[in-house]
């Protein structure tokens, strides 16, 4: 069976180029992004004990915001490759890889340095696991609450 569809187009709102010449101008996403990733440092200093969480200053240093355009109308927020490990934990199970970025890691550690370092820190992750922090969830509830208020400042509504 054939249908005959037919489309009526009509006309884009001028509120609506108005209201995107206003985002493009006073740059929301960056804005946006800029608050996400504050909300994120906030999430990680408290979630984190600075006696036990090694590695947190890095994790926190790495936390940025990356802007694409040329009216930066794409921001985005980074870090560092093991932000998800961090936020996440790991279960006890396979060993993870020694090489490259875990032994360079240990062998910054104080508890890890030594010849086997890295090699010690990959069996213990795989019989205990590591817990996770579960920082980004809380910075993402507290995005969402202030979100509504940095639209409403930004565009003037």
């Amino acid at each position: 069976m054939i249908m005959n569809v037919k489309v009526k187009v009509i006309k884009r709102p001028k509120i609506l180029d108005k209201l995107e010449t206003k985002l493009q101008n006073n740059n929301l996403s960056e804005a946006l992004a800029k608050e996400y990733a504050k909300q994120i440092k906030i999430a990680i200093s408290q979630r984190v004990n600075s006696k036990s969480g090694a590695g947190t200053k890095n994790l926190f240093n790495s936390i940025r915001v990356v802007t694409t355009g040329k009216k930066s109308w794409r921001s985005a927020v980074v870090g560092a490759y093991y932000y998800w490990y961090a936020n996440d934990g790991r279960a006890p199970g396979g060993i993870p890889p020694v090489a490259g970025k875990l032994k360079r890691w240990a062998s910054k550690s104080v508890k890890w340095r030594g010849r086997y370092g890295a090699s010690r820190l990959a069996e213990h992750i795989a019989e205990f696991g590591t817990q996770g922090k579960f920082f980004h969830e809380v910075a993402r509830a507290r995005f969402s609450e202030g979100r509504s208020r940095i639209i409403k400042k930004k565009i003037g509504l």
